[in-house]
């Protein structure tokens, strides 16, 4: 909806250990020690282990989600790779992806003790 720009600086959200994931009905929940990300619209989870990709849509809930693998896990790497899309890579080799795939509602939000970036 807002966007976020390409090269956008979230690298605040790296070495940060995930130590909770929430699954609702229309929003994901990933929560790091001093911050998190909740995801509204489209994401896809790259399992590092098989060459796996799970994609899940805005508005349904997240089935098949194989997410509490990033439990324990870091971010090992934090990138604004294209406008509205960010790149989360983590130290046990998966990667989230989230789009900013509408232009009438929220996608996602970085939250941390600064602030939220709200996308």
């Amino acid at each position: 909806m807002y966007g976020l720009k390409e090269g956008t600086d979230i690298r605040f959200l790296e070495n940060l250990e995930v130590i909770q994931v929430c699954l609702g009905l229309f929003q994901v929940q990933i929560h790091f020690v001093g911050g998190s990300v909740s995801i509204e619209g489209k994401f896809i989870h790259e399992i590092a282990e098989g060459s796996v990709s799970v994609t899940h849509e805005r508005g349904t809930l997240a089935r098949g989600s194989r997410l509490e693998r990033l439990l324990g896990a870091r971010v090992k790497q934090a990138r604004v790779i294209a406008n509205g899309t960010t790149s989360l890579v983590f130290s046990n080799g998966d990667r989230i992806l989230v789009f900013d795939d509408s232009e009438q509602c929220e996608a996602y939000q970085i939250n941390t003790k600064q602030g939220a970036l709200i996308v």
